[in-house]
């Protein structure tokens, strides 16, 4: 993936709400590779910094960990391994367990793992950050359940969508300002 300079700064953004932990929203038009460079982003930390735990989730199931389906997280991050040369992966290749909904680098411990959203999203969990991604497409209840639920998971929650035909939990984070918001637009 060639960055525009968009994209760059959109990375930097992302890169500092995990660092210097904030909450982030990011609105964005369609094909703006706002998922790819969370999920980016998150492998870079899984792979060169010590205790990262991340969480990603999505509507449903398929859309987090589906084999062959490149709408799902997983599929996206399996595809960004799989092109990483050998001397970049934890043990040349040898130091990654991969199961379902779950990416662990055995060299440092860090874990990815996901879940579908539901009213009670990462509960009881403790995260360095996390992606909702696609939330403005989550029905109003859950949404707002979803605010809710991960609220105390992570101080850095990256909410992640096209803004959607019927207003909800997106658009109120999305049009607060007191919420970080990163906007992609064409």
């Amino acid at each position: 993936m060639v960055l525009w300079p968009y994209q760059r700064e959109a990375l930097g953004r992302i890169e500092s709400a995990i660092e210097s932990p904030h909450d982030l929203v990011i609105d964005k038009s369609r094909d703006m590779g706002a998922s790819w460079m969370i999920l980016g982003t998150f492998l870079h930390q899984w792979l060169f910094h010590e205790d990262r735990t991340f969480l990603c989730a999505s509507r449903t199931e398929k859309y987090v960990d589906s084999s062959g389906n490149p709408k799902a997280l997983f599929w996206k991050m399996d595809f960004i391994l799989q092109r990483l040369p050998n001397w970049m992966l934890p043990g040349r290749g040898e130091g990654i367990s991969r199961t379902e909904n779950r990416l662990e680098n055995l060299e440092n411990g860090n874990t990815i793992n996901g879940e579908s959203s539901t009213e009670n999203l990462a509960r009881g969990d403790r995260r360095t950050a996390l992606l909702v991604d696609e939330f403005a497409a989550y029905e109003q209840q859950a949404g707002f359940a979803v605010l809710s639920s991960t609220r105390d998971v992570s101080r850095c929650r990256i909410f992640n969508s096209t803004l959607g035909l019927v207003p909800g939990a997106f658009e109120s984070i999305a049009n607060n300002p007191d919420f970080p918001k990163l906007t992609l637009h064409w």
